[in-house]
């Protein structure tokens, strides 16, 4: 492990065309989702609105309504977010 780093050309050979084959992997795999994803969000329906509760709730419980609902209701935030999570996972 690591001989494509201490100069064996063919072990860097195999490391670049792996690299290459990655990326070109989830460039295909984003071109197809991601691009898809993005463009739905202009096309949906208004739901018609809906009678509110007026319930008092605490200011703690009315951030974690809003923040829920915005994640949930947005293709973009949703990505961002999950992309977050994701890499504070794989980077500890």
């Amino acid at each position: 492990m690591g001989a494509a780093c201490f100069g064996d050309w063919l072990q860097f050979v195999l490391l670049t065309l792996f690299c290459i084959g990655v990326f070109v992997a989830v460039t295909v795999v984003l071109n197809v989702t991601f691009v898809r994803a993005m463009l739905v969000g202009g096309k949906t329906k208004r739901a018609a609105k809906q009678k509110r509760d007026d319930k008092v709730r605490s200011a703690m419980g009315a951030v974690c309504r809003k923040e829920s609902k915005r994640f949930f209701s947005s293709t973009t935030y949703l990505v961002n977010i999950g992309m977050g999570l994701f890499m504070i996972v794989a980077f500890v």
